[in-house]
C-alpha cells in the first residue's frame, strides 16, 4: 500500500513516496527474509520490522504451519 514517509537520513529530513509491505511469516524465519530484502531492496538500509502476534485463530495458525512446513 502507498505511504508517504518522512525520516532522518545523513543528518537531514527526507520525504518520499514509498510502499508499504506487510506479510505473515513465522518469527523464526525473520533473519532469512531480512537477508532476502536486503538483497532486493533500493534502499541501503531498508526498515524491516516484526510485530509479535499475542493471538491468531485456529485455522490462520493451521494454514501458516501449512504454508511455512518446508521453511528453514
Amino acid at each position: 500500500m502507498p505511504v508517504s514517509s518522512a525520516y532522518w537520513w545523513k543528518g537531514k529530513i527526507e520525504k518520499s513516496e514509498e510502499v508499504l509491505l506487510m506479510m505473515e511469516s513465522r518469527e523464526n524465519l525473520f533473519d532469512q527474509i531480512e537477508r532476502e530484502v536486503a538483497k532486493l531492496h533500493s534502499y541501503e538500509t531498508p526498515s524491516l520490522t516484526a510485530t509479535p502476534v499475542s493471538q491468531i485463530s485456529a485455522s490462520a495458525k493451521k494454514w501458516l504451519n501449512e504454508g511455512f512446513k518446508n521453511a528453514t
